[in-house]
């Protein structure tokens, strides 16, 4: 009940941008519990919104304590997108590789199996709630393209093009 009371906390101080604040509450979240691997994740998790270069250290041991010891694969697969994401931003492009393979293809994830052993309602909330997913998966690939991509600035607005043309087939109602 209490590690929930700081996961809403934390909820709130995200949703208003005060990082600082949630630092300093998953780091009394942690003093209370020192072995929760889920505080740990929460800080790691606070630390990286705040500043992946300058916290890699603490994120890179939460993550790979995290990666070590626990078999929840929630608190594994975001350890292993923060430790990707934070080697590569420190420069280390081949242990990010490494943590990138560790994790599932998109053919193999709760997203797509559950909604095959659900029924009526739930099935269809599943579905959209992964529809949406992958609407963001769509813009994140396409910034992705233009940055990494060499785009010219015609070509840059054709892709976003495309990514505003999937929006409006998912919401032809605006």
């Amino acid at each position: 009940k209490k590690i929930q009371e700081y996961r809403d906390k934390n909820t709130e101080f995200a949703r208003l941008g005060k990082n600082v604040e949630r630092i300093s509450l998953w780091r009394k979240a942690k003093m209370e519990f020192p072995n929760d691997l889920s505080v740990l994740y929460g800080l790691m998790y606070a630390l990286q919104a705040e500043s992946r270069e300058k916290n890699a250290d603490e994120i890179i041991e939460y993550g790979e304590r995290i990666m070590e010891e626990s078999v929840d694969n929630v608190l594994r697969s975001g350890a292993i997108q923060s430790l990707c994401y934070t080697y590569y931003k420190i420069g280390d492009i081949e242990t990010a590789k490494k943590y990138a393979k560790m994790a599932p293809i998109y053919h193999i994830t709760v997203n797509q199996l559950m909604p095959h052993l659900l029924q009526g309602d739930e099935a269809v909330e599943y579905c959209q709630t992964n529809i949406q997913t992958l609407m963001d998966i769509i813009i994140g690939n396409v910034n992705v393209l233009i940055n990494k991509g060499n785009y010219s600035p015609e070509e840059a607005i054709e892709a976003r093009g495309f990514a505003i043309d999937c929006f409006r087939l998912l919401y032809p109602d605006g």
